[in-house]
């Protein structure tokens, strides 16, 4: 049988759903996709020229957008007897029976916080390594483990698009458990440098919108940077931010201290109509990205649209 393929979500989640994957099935390709692309990605494996023997689809959502691409994918993967399994827990996918008639397995739980406990708890119960990687994605950088804080700085470092060059073989290393040479740890320990530097920064520009409710979102405009900043809960306690909403070229992450942690975000979850603008909410419980529905990428009339529905909605 052709080796399986592996297509999950490029953030913490994702690559630790990877890992838990390679670990099981070290054979196996690996690509990192989302919910845009996650059909383009499928439909590519038929033009190969050795078909995967199976694919693993995790952590990543259905995107609404996409779903008639999705739906053709995954019939023509179905006519060609590639079983694809799914494991994810993003809202989206339920009560979509014609995507779920064509997957092998469709195991989603909405009510997990992390798609990589899901992926534990069907696929590796008996991996006696794979609580290191629940735990780094509880911890995280505030974790007193030194190996857990390393390997949380390096998946975060592949999270930079100057890194992604370094992403499968990092996920093959990690899940190999091998010694990481040391470019790995050079980018974790520049993860973390330039991070606190960050946050110093932040600190000091962020701007804080207040809502209707009385509470405070620190409002931080990452455009320029081009990489994902996460804000320790220590920092968002000091400054009393109740949430913080993270500005990207494509939308708007709005979201507590962690996955699922602070307020419950899934009420807004849907289209809005808002100041003229159609907003389309939708991920965790928290985070949420809040994205245009008409445009590829946020525009000032979108952003200021985005600052109106957060101050008017919470």
């Amino acid at each position: 049988m052709n080796s399986p393929l592996i297509l999950t979500h490029g953030d913490l989640d994702g690559m630790v759903c990877g890992i838990l994957l390679l670990r099981q099935r070290p054979e196996a390709a690996i690509k990192i996709s989302n919910g845009e692309k996650l059909a383009q990605h499928l439909s590519e494996t038929l033009v190969k020229p050795s078909l995967p023997g199976a694919i693993f689809v995790t952590d990543i959502h259905c995107e609404s957008r996409s779903r008639q691409a999705l739906l053709t994918a995954l019939t023509e993967l179905h006519q060609h007897s590639i079983p694809v399994h799914l494991y994810d827990h993003h809202f989206g996918w339920r009560g979509n029976t014609e995507l779920q008639g064509l997957l092998a397995t469709c195991c989603v739980d909405e009510a997990k916080t992390t798609a990589a406990a899901i992926v534990r708890n069907e696929l590796c119960r008996s991996d006696g390594g794979s609580g290191h990687w629940l735990g780094l994605l509880s911890k995280k950088d505030q974790s007193p483990d030194p190996q857990v804080r390393m390997h949380f700085g390096l998946l975060a470092a592949l999270m930079q698009p100057r890194n992604y060059r370094h992403t499968e073989a990092a996920l093959r290393a990690l899940a190999a458990g091998v010694q990481l040479p040391p470019e790995y740890i050079e980018l974790s320990r520049q993860h973390y440098a330039v991070q606190e530097a960050q946050l110093r920064e932040v600190v000091g520009e962020a701007e804080v919108i207040p809502t209707g409710a009385g509470r405070r979102v620190a409002w931080l405009d990452r455009r320029a940077h081009r990489q994902p900043l996460h804000v320790p809960e220590q920092v968002m306690a000091a400054q009393e931010w109740d949430l913080v909403a993270t500005v990207t070229h494509k939308g708007v992450i709005l979201g507590g201290p962690g996955i699922d942690r602070g307020l419950n975000l899934q009420p807004l979850h849907g289209e809005h109509d808002f100041s003229g603008v159609r907003l389309l909410v939708a991920g965790h419980r928290t985070p949420v990205k809040i994205t245009p529905v008409d445009a590829p990428a946020v525009t000032e009339e979108v952003l200021a649209a985005v600052r109106q529905f957060i101050a008017a909605k919470l």
